[in-house]
């Protein structure tokens, strides 16, 4: 048996030719794209819309609530305080600078515990550098000496 090919065109079943039509009818004049935007899609704009006025509301409250304490001074009492502090030094970036701050405040400590600068006595020394004082085998030894002592 041979098929050469179709003799007549495949039928459209009428549900199809009812789409066809109402889409035609649908279908601007002039040919151009059209949007349509179904209720479904309209209903979740609905949605969300409300969804941001009901956390505006919120916020307004809170920030209305804020505000009280802050004019009631809530916030300057001393338990208040170190809650606050608290919670800021566990916040991952406050731990960073808490560690920094307390490695300068050890530092300044260990500056203040230096022996004040004498300008006199450094000038002094430097003469003597320049001149070669501490070249003399007198001096060496005497260095020398004062070293031993102090690591014995």
């Amino acid at each position: 048996m041979r098929i050469d090919g179709l003799s007549q065109q495949p039928k459209t079943p009428q549900s199809a030719k009812r789409v066809d039509a109402a889409e035609a009818k649908k279908a601007p004049a002039r040919g151009g794209d059209v949007v349509e935007i179904s209720t479904d899609t309209q209903g979740v704009a609905d949605l969300v819309a409300k969804a941001k006025a009901a956390s505006e509301d919120a916020n307004i409250g809170r920030l209305e609530e804020v505000r009280a304490r802050v004019q009631s001074g809530f916030y300057h009492t001393p338990e208040v305080r170190k809650q606050i502090a608290g919670t800021l030094l566990q916040s991952g970036g406050f731990k960073e600078v808490a560690a920094d701050l307390a490695q300068a405040r050890g530092a300044r400590q260990q500056v203040n515990q230096l022996p004040e600068v004498r300008k006199a006595e450094v000038e002094r020394a430097r003469q003597r550098v320049s001149s070669g004082f501490y070249q003399s085998p007198e001096v060496r030894k005497a260095t020398a000496e004062r070293v031993v002592d102090q690591l014995a």
